[in-house]
């Protein structure tokens, strides 16, 4: 079994859509604040989504692409 992640829906992270700031902020060698202001700036070449007032998911294919 897969581990279990609030950004999955409880799936295991295999099957997860969606990466949280702290898996994109690993991906890209960055501190977690970091990422968050690139994302923020409107300067990345990926989609986001908020959800409620501070969480953000990025869709793992669109940034697998970027």
């Amino acid at each position: 079994m897969g581990n279990k992640d609030k950004a999955t829906g409880g799936k295991g992270t295999e099957e997860a859509m969606f990466m949280t700031v702290g898996e994109v902020a690993k991906k890209m060698n960055v501190s977690e604040s970091t990422a968050y202001e690139f994302i923020k700036s409107g300067n990345c070449g990926f989609k986001y989504v908020t959800v409620g007032k501070k969480s953000i998911r990025i869709p793992k294919k669109g940034f697998c692409i970027w």
